[in-house]
């Protein structure tokens, strides 16, 4: 039933009689509200960014292990490899481990506008830590300056 939902396979109400169980006119609502759920991969090796920019809806990464400046320069890289398919997808940066999102509110702004310079539309920041959560609570009324 979750599959024919998400495909976008007939209409509301719908047949099964399975070994197991069986239903007439069930239905499921809502479904998502693009017609299905879009697919974001994370990649950072050349052949998996290739597959992400021909099969999928965006693109994730993280920093990992790596400084925040290599971390960058290789986004950058990876962000213009993506760009050569010509096909529109999501760049989602996850900031946690070398980007840190809550050390300052002048550090939060500068991620944002540092990443979104380079090409991310979307960055998922982890929530707070006891000793960072001061300078998130100065940062959350400043979050719709962010939004389009």
């Amino acid at each position: 039933m979750v599959r024919h939902r998400t495909t976008g396979q007939g209409s509301l109400g719908h047949n099964h009689a399975g070994k197991y169980y069986s239903y007439e006119q069930a239905a499921m609502t809502a479904g998502p509200v693009q017609g299905r759920i879009p697919l974001i991969v994370a990649a950072n090796a050349p052949r998996a960014l290739d597959v992400v920019a021909a099969q999928t809806d965006g693109w994730t990464t993280f920093p990992g292990t790596a400084p925040e400046d290599e971390f960058r320069a290789a986004s950058v890289k990876r962000i213009e490899r993506l760009e050569r398919s010509g096909r529109p997808l999501r760049r989602i940066l996850l900031a946690y481990s070398a980007i840190t999102p809550w050390s300052s509110v002048d550090g939060f702004r500068a991620m944002v506008a540092d990443y979104a310079a380079i090409g991310f539309d979307e960055i998922g920041c982890h929530a707070p830590k006891p000793e960072e959560r001061a300078v998130f609570d100065q940062v959350v009324p400043t979050l719709a300056d962010y939004r389009d």
